[in-house]
């Protein structure tokens, strides 16, 4: 069988069981789906302060969800992203670039002077802050 996601009207049909009383073995019987599924769904799109369920807004939560799903941006930092594209376009290959390359580049970030620091770097910040 193909999977599909749930939909507004199975949501909603979800939120009407739920304010009635119904178990989740009825509702999940009466949008054809497993308990398991009700369940998830509950648990993942119910609001934790309230305990309520909303099906408008578990769908646009569950659209949301959809489409960020494992998509994590790997190269957070601009300087570091600029960094392997730099490297990259040297030819060097991923394995050059290696995580040493990559700490050096942090280190170089972090031990920077800044400016809401007095231009300070924050190892020294740090030490006037401690009367050291």
């Amino acid at each position: 069988m193909k999977y599909r996601h749930l939909g507004i009207d199975e949501r909603e049909i979800i939120q009407v069981g739920i304010v009635q009383g119904y178990p989740l073995r009825v509702i999940a019987r009466a949008i054809r789906r497993s308990v398991a599924t009700v369940s998830r769904e509950l648990s993942r799109h119910s609001s934790p302060e309230k305990r309520i369920y909303t099906p408008h807004l578990a769908h646009e939560r569950a659209l949301v969800k959809r489409t960020s799903r494992g998509r994590t941006e790997r190269l957070k930092s601009d300087a570091i992203r600029g960094y392997v594209i730099a490297k990259l376009k040297e030819r060097w290959s991923p394995e050059q670039i290696s995580d040493a390359g990559i700490a050096a580049v942090e280190y170089a970030l972090n031990t920077r002077p800044r400016k809401r620091l007095g231009w300070a770097t924050p190892l020294e910040a740090w030490s006037v802050a401690l009367g050291h």
